[in-house]
């Protein structure tokens, strides 16, 4: 065995342990994005779930990159897309001669409900590896580089075991009986100028003083939370209450409910430090809003 295929294994090893100390599933992303980085060498790494629209995934996490939570990528759309169309690994060595595969990062315009892909303007190579479970899709993993031929196969075999070991987290959210997620950042300083909030019911989509927030479940989710705050002065909830409400419209077989509260709470983290969401006890977590806010809601669809 070569020295690069054993540290490759003492990676894998190093964070199957660190997996096994938690069975929070937030941490456990967390964990798995900073192993690709400090011991895989893989700077710049992300992972995606299925979207709440039919056909695409959304950026759950990443590693490396500028702020993008929330973006949205179409099955069958670049290296990520066609790579969860398929549900096999992807592994390109030489962008420019397979320009046609290269993820699109989106760029909207100002106010568009949408979210930017981040991505390396001069990336060479790419590898995509699916995240299934009982031959579902549950996600996919995704690393990038600036130079030529940077993934071999055992890079490959390595993603893809990873994606194993993440993949029941992934289908089976957290555990309610899980120990707290580390706390984010904390809230901004309070501010005494009001947050304008829109929220559009059509899709879900919420908007902060003219400024896209997110949309589908984790718009409603969001909305929710804020509707409580303003009208009850409630500040703290429960997964299983947000479970027994239909106007949320959880899917049925399979509740997405843990990603999706993930993704919220990344996406303010990285975007709106003056709302946040922070754990607070076991199943529980604590809306914290640096400022005072003004919530409307939209039943048309927004511009």
């Amino acid at each position: 065995m070569s020295a690069d295929a054993a540290a490759k294994l003492a990676a894998l090893a190093e964070l199957g342990q660190l997996l096994g100390q938690t069975l929070d599933l937030d941490a456990r992303i967390s964990r798995t994005l900073t192993c690709l980085s400090t011991r895989l060498g893989f700077a710049h790494a992300m992972l995606l779930v299925p979207a709440d629209t039919p056909g695409s995934l959304v950026m759950l996490a990443s590693q490396g990159y500028a702020p993008g939570v929330g973006a949205q990528v179409k099955l069958g759309e670049g290296v990520i897309g066609i790579c969860a169309e398929r549900r096999r690994s992807i592994r390109i060595n030489g962008v420019k001669r397979a320009i046609g595969m290269v993820h699109a990062a989106r760029l909207p315009s100002q106010g568009e409900a949408e979210i930017s892909l981040p991505g390396l303007p001069g990336v060479e190579s790419q590898l995509a590896c699916p995240v299934l479970f009982d031959d579902e899709l549950v996600g996919v993993l995704y690393v990038e580089d600036e130079r030529q031929g940077r993934f071999d196969v055992d890079d490959s075999n390595a993603l893809q075991v990873i994606a194993s070991v993440l993949a029941p987290a992934l289908a089976r959210g957290v555990d309610e009986e899980a120990a707290l997620a580390d706390p984010g950042p904390a809230c901004a300083e309070p501010s005494q100028s009001p947050l304008r909030v829109r929220y559009y019911a059509a899709d879900g989509s919420v908007f902060f003083d003219d400024e896209y927030v997110i949309k589908s479940l984790p718009g409603r989710l969001l909305f929710k939370l804020l509707t409580a705050k303003r009208d009850q002065g409630r500040d703290e909830f429960s997964k299983k209450e947000l479970r027994l409400d239909p106007a949320l419209q959880l899917p049925a077989v399979r509740d997405n409910l843990d990603t999706r509260l993930i993704l919220l709470r990344r996406r303010l983290a990285e975007r709106f430090p003056c709302v946040q969401l922070e754990p607070v006890g076991r199943g529980r977590f604590k809306l914290l809003i640096a400022r005072p806010f003004e919530l409307v809601a939209v039943t048309a669809n927004y511009p």
